[in-house]
C-alpha cells in the first residue's frame, strides 16, 4: 500500500467557540432578546418582496430536480414552499455520494439562492433554497448571488 504523500496544506484561524461563549455569557440576555427583536422587527417593516416573473419560471424545475434526487436514489427528502421561497431538505447517509447524484445536485446547488448543512442524527442535512421573489431592504435589491 501506498504512503499518503500531503501535496497542499493550509490551516485557517477558527473563531474561538470558548471566547465566543465566554463573551455570550457576559451579555445581558435581556437586553440582548431586545436587541434581536428590534432587528427583526426593522427586517419585517423594511423588507418588501416583489415577484420575479424569470425566477418564477424556475419554480417547478427546482421543484422537479429535487423530486428525481429522491425517488431515483431514494434520499430522504422534503421540499416546502411560502409565498417567496421553495427550499429542498435532503437527509444524507454519511459516506460516498455517486457520479450520479453529485451531477443532480450540482445542477440544483447552481440554481439554489443559498445552501445550509447541518448535522442530523441519521446523517447529514442539506437545505438547498430559491427565491421565486426579489427581496428589497430599504429600497434596495437583496442579492444572494454575485
Amino acid at each position: 500500500m501506498s504512503e499518503k504523500k500531503i501535496i497542499y496544506s493550509q490551516k485557517y484561524p477558527k473563531n474561538n467557540s470558548v471566547k465566543i461563549n465566554y463573551e455570550l455569557q457576559n451579555i445581558d440576555q435581556e437586553e440582548l432578546l431586545i436587541a434581536i427583536n428590534e432587528l427583526f422587527k426593522d427586517m419585517d417593516e423594511n423588507t418588501v418582496y416583489k415577484p420575479n416573473p424569470e425566477r418564477e419560471e424556475n419554480r417547478k424545475h427546482f421543484i422537479g430536480i429535487g423530486k428525481i434526487i429522491s425517488q431515483e436514489f431514494q434520499i430522504d427528502t422534503e421540499i416546502s414552499e411560502d409565498e417567496h421561497f421553495i427550499a429542498v431538505d435532503f437527509l444524507l447517509e454519511y459516506g460516498p455520494i455517486n457520479m450520479w447524484v453529485r451531477r443532480f445536485l450540482a445542477h440544483l446547488v447552481e440554481l439554489s439562492d443559498s445552501i445550509y448543512l447541518s448535522n442530523k442524527p441519521d446523517g447529514l442535512g442539506l437545505n438547498l433554497t430559491y427565491f421565486v421573489c426579489d427581496m428589497y431592504y430599504k429600497g434596495e435589491l437583496i442579492k444572494f448571488k454575485a
